[in-house]
């Protein structure tokens, strides 16, 4: 039988499968067919979060039937002196919520962080996701006013 995948982008990916497939082997195929990685992935049914070791049977999933896909990001901040922190944020958080946890993780002011990527401020208001991350890890660095 065939399903769909609707991933992080409006592209959907088709799958062949059996019933009999776990979730774990779904997420497999969709790393192996394009290098989403496993842990990453986060797949759901009607908004309802589908568990590693269930099987798209335990679902009653058919044929036809269409998945939702997360990917979570995995985001390394470089400080400037010269520390790193990782986060594991959704791409539609925005930028202020990243501020947020930064500065619960960190005690760094959300107002003296300037949150730089490609040579490009991220906007407070703004999504990760607006600024089109075209991979599973983001290297970001912060700027701090003040400090």
């Amino acid at each position: 039988m065939q399903i769909s995948i609707q991933g992080p982008t409006t592209e959907r990916i088709t799958l062949d499968v059996t019933s009999g497939e776990s979730i774990q082997s779904i997420k497999q195929m969709l790393q192996d067919k394009k290098s989403y990685p496993k842990d990453q992935q986060r797949l759901s049914l009607n908004n309802a979060p589908l568990e590693d070791d269930h099987f798209l049977s335990d679902y009653d999933i058919r044929s036809g039937t269409v998945l939702s896909l997360r990917i979570d990001l995995k985001v390394y901040l470089h400080l400037i002196d010269g520390k790193i922190c990782s986060f594991v944020v959704e791409p539609e958080e925005n930028i202020e919520d990243l501020k947020q946890r930064i500065n619960k993780k960190l005690g760094i002011p959300v107002n003296a962080q300037h949150i730089i990527h490609r040579g490009i401020q991220l906007e407070n208001n703004l999504s990760l996701s607006f600024y089109v991350f075209d991979k599973n890890t983001h290297n970001i660095m912060i700027k701090l006013r003040g400090y």
